[in-house]
């Protein structure tokens, strides 16, 4: 079995880049973590879809990771990084599969080093997705922000602000809420949309006066 040793990681259920990482992220520091290479099929397969991991695997990789708590040295059961060779990420296994990225210099220095031999791993594609898991942080804390002005517009009852940033948005007028919301929560996901309504409520957040609650 192959290691890599002394890195960073940050486990979570979103996959985010080493420069989406916060302050207050659960970053771990890596004794050492068991690596495999795989095809560039089942790198992204594992990527991009939710997948079952075979028993046999996991029972190979388990108590293999070991990682820093102040002075002492504890185990993780579940863990490990995959390359295809061009990318790297990381999977801790445990009520639900989370994921780590590395920072950039790290990850030059695995690539660059990296020799081993391609492993074919046995798991089993269980579904697509979360397309939210799929967007960066700051995508995801927008896409948040948004739904949240448009439910404190709700709940304040004001039908006529609501009305006029749709007619904005989407140069058509329309009365019935449920289809106004309905479609600015479906735009939500296209991320230029997301721009656009951001960009809105920052150019017109001085502009509550105009509207009159009904």
């Amino acid at each position: 079995m192959n290691y890599v040793y002394d890195i960073l990681v940050n486990f979570n259920e979103n996959l985010y880049d080493f420069y989406d990482w916060n302050l207050n992220d659960p970053v771990t520091h890596i004794r050492r973590i068991p690596i495999y290479k795989v095809t560039s099929k089942q790198f992204y397969e594992i990527k991009n879809y939710q997948v079952k991991f075979d028993s046999k695997f996991l029972e190979a990789i388990k108590n293999r990771t070991e990682f820093f708590s102040g002075r002492n040295i504890k185990i993780m059961k579940y863990a490990f990084l995959l390359t295809d060779g061009l990318d790297i990420m990381g999977i801790f296994i445990g009520d639900s599969i989370k994921y780590t990225s590395l920072q950039m210099d790290e990850e030059l220095d695995i690539l660059e080093d990296f020799r081993f031999k391609e492993s074919h791993l046995d798991y089993q594609i269980t579904s697509t997705k979360n397309a939210m898991i799929l967007k960066t942080r700051y995508q995801i804390e927008q896409i948040n922000k948004m739904r949240q002005k448009l439910n404190d517009l709700i709940k304040e009852n004001n039908i006529s602000k609501i009305q006029y940033i749709y007619y904005e948005c989407f140069n058509e007028k329309e009365k019935q809420i449920s289809l106004i919301l309905e479609r600015f929560y479906h735009s939500l996901e296209n991320y230029q949309f997301l721009e656009k309504l951001t960009t809105f409520f920052e150019q017109h957040k001085q502009l509550n006066w105009l509207f009159i609650k009904k």
